[in-house]
């Protein structure tokens, strides 16, 4: 054995062995790496040459090598070791499908046995809701994880844990929740000397200074500041927002920005350039009518022409624009009458999701609903209650639909 090697004590697990070259890896510690690869009598070396494939970036030989392992191996730590670096190779090389295969050789393993065999099944069931956009069943998952690799003495664990949390509330655009998970991650990478770790964190770090004016709260904040009036602040925030939108190389329309920016110059009195952006920048029905909707609650000048085409849009839409009378008699909805629905709370989440164009999250609906901070736990249910009402109310299955972590009107009843 190797004299670096000496110092590791006879009494070491084979887990122990394991952790070890872990944390060589996240050091970028390549001499170490090589060491516990070559010397057979380490007691993970079959594991340290697996890690040192992923260390050169050669992922597919990688999962092919840890396959072979972990059918070899009679050690159910050492098992569940190698499975869990063969999943992570698999999702750096988006082997989407082989994954979930992957994820079903749990069986040979008894994960009940011990506290970090246990950790590590919920971790990657957590990581696999996050890649299928279940973020709030995802950062459910990782928050008692969190507690669980505390409890376990895994610092690598809490510390990917605070990471893949970080990456969550980024994706829900809580820019500040997701910058303060990152402190987190990187205190405990900064103990373990994880270089590569910290890497990643300066990564998203950098993305979030981009994102903090993400499009969707661009947009937000520019109908914020439409209502309050102030102009010119608006007109600023949507010319950003086209930029960001180029910049992000997105692929679908600029209806929204368009949308703001014609009602921009109808309040400045530019009347053609709105005429302009209205008729050939906006092609969908339901902007449309948000449009000239937004212009009568801003009390700009509409032509009259474009006040009865407001009220023919509302009539036409269907479930896009809930046509409502001044005595709220006539109010109808998918053809149902809805002075005649019985269940308030779901004729309120439509009327909330007509109004908000790219959807509502689970915690923006306990917000708005019931002036509630949002608990999994306790609110799912009855969030999957209400939805499922709704469906009942309008008698239409696919009426809404959740995707992304928000639920929102099915598209294809837009011009319905």
């Amino acid at each position: 054995m190797s004299q670096s090697l000496n110092q590791i004590p006879a009494s070491s697990t084979i887990l122990d062995c394991c952790f070890l070259v872990e944390d060589a890896f996240d050091q970028r510690h390549t001499e170490k790496l090589a060491l516990y690869t070559n010397d057979p009598e380490f007691r993970a070396h079959s594991f340290a040459a697996l890690v040192q494939l992923i260390h050169q970036g050669q992922f597919n030989k990688a999962i092919l090598f840890g396959k072979e392992l972990f059918f070899k191996s009679t050690n159910s730590m050492e098992k569940a070791v190698i499975h869990h670096w063969v999943t992570g190779c698999l999702e750096v090389q988006g082997f989407v499908v082989e994954r979930e295969q992957w994820l079903k050789q749990w069986h040979f393993m008894d994960s009940s046995s011990h506290p970090w065999l246990r950790f590590i099944k919920k971790y990657q069931w957590a990581v696999g809701l996050y890649f299928d956009s279940h973020l709030r069943e995802s950062i459910a998952l990782f928050e008692q994880l969190v507690e669980e690799a505390r409890q376990c003495g895994y610092h690598r664990g809490l510390e990917k844990c605070y990471f893949h949390i970080a990456l969550i509330y980024k994706c829900l655009n809580q820019f500040e929740k997701s910058q303060n998970y990152l402190k987190l991650s990187a205190s405990i990478a900064n103990q373990r000397q994880s270089f590569r770790q910290l890497e990643k964190i300066s990564e998203v770090e950098k993305s979030l200074s981009r994102s903090v004016w993400h499009l969707d709260s661009l947009l937000a904040e520019t109908e914020r500041l439409l209502l309050k009036r102030e102009y010119r602040r608006a007109r600023k925030l949507i010319l950003y927002a086209l930029r960001v939108r180029r910049v992000e190389q997105r692929d679908y329309s600029a209806s929204s920005e368009s949308m703001y920016l014609a009602l921009v110059s109808l309040a400045f009195n530019r009347l053609s350039r709105f005429l302009n952006i209205y008729h050939n920048h906006i092609s969908d029905k339901l902007i449309k009518e948000k449009t000239l909707s937004l212009a009568i609650d801003l009390q700009l000048p509409l032509p009259e022409d474009l006040t009865h085409e407001l009220k023919l849009l509302r009539q036409t839409l269907g479930i896009n624009s809930m046509f409502v009378d001044s005595d709220r008699s006539s109010s109808e909805f998918l053809g149902v009458k809805l002075n005649k629905v019985t269940d308030p709370e779901a004729i309120k989440v439509v009327q909330y999701l007509i109004k908000k164009e790219m959807g509502l999250t689970k915690e923006e609906l306990c917000t708005t609903l019931w002036n509630y901070s949002y608990d999994p736990v306790v609110h799912d249910p009855r969030i999957y209650n209400l939805i499922y009402r709704v469906k009942s109310v309008f008698q239409c299955k696919d009426m809404i639909i959740a995707k992304g972590g928000f639920y929102r009107i099915n598209p294809k009843y837009l011009n319905a």
